[in-house]
């Protein structure tokens, strides 16, 4: 989760969803990590258009997960 961490987006998340507008950060972080993730809540602007569908999810250990375009 560390990784999805380091791309996350708090101003994107907070402004994306109104209902964390008054969360302070860290209870947005934590809201992320505990429901949003869960829920597949889009966390930042770049994965606006990002179709997982287009892509297989491989993975090759417990900590490493791969996303490959279909073909």
């Amino acid at each position: 989760m560390t990784t999805l961490l380091k791309h996350f987006d708090i101003e994107y998340y907070k402004n994306k969803y109104s209902e964390l507008k008054d969360y302070s950060n860290t209870k947005i972080t934590n809201h992320f990590l505990n429901i949003g993730s869960k829920e597949k809540r889009i966390f930042n602007k770049k994965l606006e258009n990002f179709n997982l569908i287009e892509y297989k999810i491989v993975s090759l250990s417990e900590k490493k997960i791969f996303l490959l375009p279909k073909s």
